[in-house]
């Protein structure tokens, strides 16, 4: 059983014996100890580590009642009360005492390991005065419990005494815990004369005639990867004669705490930037208590970082951990340009994060590593001049674009070409005279907004502004296009620009050197209607620059232009009208064709012919019949002379001799 270093402390008042007959009572002290600084409310009670320690739990009763309140590094006696009943039956009885704090640690049990030895009664012992007697040494106590080593052996001495009159065998039996296992301990014997001289044998058991006293060694030694703490093996003599009889006696041990901790660390040197600075160090925990620990590395200068995964580790005994270390530089400029490469040796420091603990042993030597940081690559000092030339230029180039770059002119938008037409047309029908504009602009990013102003006289009749938002406005994209030219090409325009930009001491070279590589538009629009009619008129375009808004940049006027008036299109007029026959034959529908025919006059209906001047001024005719006396015997008839719309008459076109034309349709 392990009892270990806790906030909360259980532990046994010296002196105090553990062992009450059957029908008696006991009272067993124990005290208990807060360790940590603050007030703790804390639950006590035993609990049987056994399926034949159980009865205990009815025996024991408590001094104090649950719970108990302990004040910051106060002690507490608390005496467990046993009663045994007559009845009990003789033996050793496993139990633990068990403390929780669950508002101060929840979770966690703070337990003391303990035993009863339960002896016959007084009545029962006399009538044992014949039972064997063993004791052991050396003695030992929970007090002054036994120090042990882990991995290494301690003797115990079994003094065995047969105060029966016959010949007894004993044997020690130590496994009455189960942590005390065939590994912990071996058993010896002593050996046995045989009727042979000079021959004896090792043998299983202790064989002592009556009234003679014997010897068995009982060797502890605890694996190596033992847990430190008190532990409490319990050893039973066992007689061949008495096989029932329980005699047994508790060893109190410590086994010591094993601090012994390893460190290795490869590779021992890694190069950068060749190698990736990355390193493996194992912990290795040759002792017998669980290591917490931190892992930090550095060197002297701190030019590197080190980056550790995991940072803290916990160690079992026996086990070994892993930590990945990474270096990488943080202070850059230390790297050698050239020669030799720079040596950095780094250490690894090793703390304890494990509060509860007392064990702060560390080992006093710990591996340690070396960066070779090699020289630059020469190449990369051309490289960093370069880009110090660039760094110059740039800030050069930055220092004109925004202090010097404003300081000339931009261009503004100049009206290159701006001219009215006048188109006469007479072919289409209602089709009036017409003035159409065209105009060329140069610099069309810096246009704000065009205005076309129609004058009549000296007055201004109507104005049309088209504004420039980014784009073209939509009502000028079918009449308008884009041309672009190269900077570099001389204009009359740009050469007022070049005088205008030789400023603060600035020559047009400089411009001509940050625009070689720009490409200017210009806009050019046709065909742009007016609204003008017949009259006299005068039109001026004003280019207004984004800059200034407000103040038109450019402008230009034409000359007088004169619409005449439309000629009055002449009016359609029959010339003839006339049917093929001067009389017709009404037809009888009772008679053969033959038989209409036979008076020789044309059989109806009638066939008209006639000649119309002008056609393309006519929309409709109507043809009407009428009575000698005038009066209408039929309904008219309308005929559309429109090319979509099917007609039912065949029309010859003829050109009169003055060039008039007529229309001479037949009827069929």
């Amino acid at each position: 059983m392990v009892v270990s270093s806790n906030p909360i402390f259980i532990e046994d008042r010296p002196g105090t014996k553990n062992e009450v007959r059957c029908g008696s009572t006991m009272n067993h002290p124990i005290l208990i100890r807060n360790r940590s600084n603050q007030k703790t409310k804390i639950e006590i009670w035993i609990d049987a580590t056994d399926s034949k320690s159980e009865p205990l739990l009815r025996w024991c009763n408590f001094s104090e009642q649950s719970p108990l309140t302990l004040d910051a590094s106060e002690v507490k006696e608390v005496m467990l009360k046993f009663k045994i009943p007559a009845s009990a039956i003789p033996d050793l009885y496993n139990y633990e005492i068990r403390v929780e704090a669950a508002a101060q640690y929840p979770g966690k049990i703070f337990r003391r390991p303990q035993q009863l030895k339960v002896s016959p009664s007084d009545q029962d012992a006399i009538l044992g005065r014949d039972e064997p007697r063993f004791s052991v040494q050396p003695i030992s106590i929970s007090t002054n419990p036994l120090p042990v080593e882990a991995g290494k052996q301690v003797e115990i001495k079994v003094a065995v005494e047969n105060r029966s009159r016959r010949v007894d065998r004993f044997y020690l039996c130590p496994e009455l815990t189960p942590v005390f296992t065939s590994e912990w301990y071996t058993v010896k014997y002593p050996e046995s004369d045989l009727d042979i001289p000079g021959i004896v044998k090792e043998t299983d058991g202790l064989e002592l005639n009556p009234g003679r006293s014997g010897e068995i060694t009982l060797i502890l030694h605890p694996p190596q990867y033992t847990t430190a703490g008190n532990y409490c093996p319990t050893i039973r003599l066992i007689s061949t004669n008495k096989e029932d009889l329980v005699l047994l006696d508790i060893i109190y041990l410590h086994i010591l705490p094993g601090e012994k901790l390893d460190v290795r660390m490869h590779p021992q040197e890694q190069k950068i930037p060749q190698q990736v600075g990355k390193f493996e160090i194992d912990l290795i925990n040759l002792g017998n208590i669980t290591r917490k620990l931190k892992i930090t590395a550095k060197d002297e200068e701190e030019i590197f970082s080190y980056f550790l995964q995991p940072p803290v580790v916990e160690i079992s005994p026996g086990k070994v951990k892993k930590v990945k270390l990474q270096a990488k530089p943080k202070k850059w400029w230390y790297r050698p340009w050239k020669g030799k490469a720079l040596s950095i040796p780094f250490y690894i420091e090793l703390e304890n994060t494990d509060s509860n603990t007392s064990f702060t042993l560390l080992p006093q030597q710990l591996p340690q590593g070396n960066l070779i940081w090699q020289s630059r690559d020469w190449r990369l000092l051309w490289l960093l001049l370069l880009l110090g030339l660039l760094g110059i230029c740039g800030i050069a180039f930055a220092i004109w674009w925004n202090f010097l770059r404003g300081k000339i002119p931009t261009p503004f938008p100049q009206v290159k070409k701006f001219e009215a037409i006048y188109k006469e047309d007479i072919e289409q029908k209602n089709q009036e005279n017409s003035i159409t504009l065209a105009w060329d602009i140069s610099h069309l990013k810096q246009v704000d907004k065009v205005t076309v102003i129609q004058m009549q006289g000296n007055q201004e009749i109507n104005r049309k502004n088209y504004l420039f938002k980014a784009k073209i406005p939509d009502e000028l994209t079918k009449n308008c296009k884009q041309t672009q030219i190269l900077s570099g090409t001389t204009t009359n325009e740009n050469k007022e620009n070049d005088r205008k930009s030789n400023l603060l001491g600035l020559t047009r070279s400089i411009d001509k050197s940050s625009t070689e590589t720009k490409v200017l538009e210009d806009l050019s629009c046709t065909n742009i209607k007016t609204t003008a009619k017949a009259g006299n008129y005068t039109f001026k375009i004003e280019v207004f620059s984004k800059e200034n808004p407000e103040q038109p940049s450019s402008s230009q006027i034409t000359d007088t232009i004169t619409i005449q008036p439309s000629t009055p299109l002449p009016l359609p007029k029959i010339d003839e009208f006339s049917s093929t026959e001067p009389a017709y034959a009404q037809k009888n529908p009772d008679l053969t064709e033959q038989n209409n025919r036979e008076n020789d006059l044309p059989v109806s209906p009638i066939l008209l012919n006639w000649e119309i001047s002008h056609p393309n001024n006519v929309e409709t005719f109507e043809i009407i019949a009428l009575a000698p006396d005038g009066s209408i015997i039929s309904k008219p008839k309308t005929f559309e002379l429109n090319p979509m719309v099917n007609v039912f008459y065949h029309l010859n076109l003829k050109k009169t001799v003055n060039g008039n034309k007529k229309i001479s349709p037949k009827k069929n």
